[in-house]
């Protein structure tokens, strides 16, 4: 059988996908606004702590294996 727009799992995913638009568009005018309140340098220390953290686990992990 196969799905249509009137298929309830159709109309479920539709607002499934509305849904996590919205949160998706929230989540982004969140950090739009918490950049511009905190400022682009302390954002980019922000940024480039998380990303050397990430690699110094990635690092650690890798020695581990050794």
């Amino acid at each position: 059988m196969p799905h249509t727009e009137a298929h309830p799992s159709y109309q479920i995913g539709q607002r499934a996908g509305h849904w996590l638009n919205n949160q998706f568009g929230r989540a982004g005018q969140f950090l739009n606004d918490w950049q511009h309140r905190v400022g682009f340098r302390r954002r980019n220390y922000v940024i480039v702590a998380v990303l050397l953290s990430l690699l110094f686990y990635f690092l650690y992990d890798l020695l581990r294996l050794l």
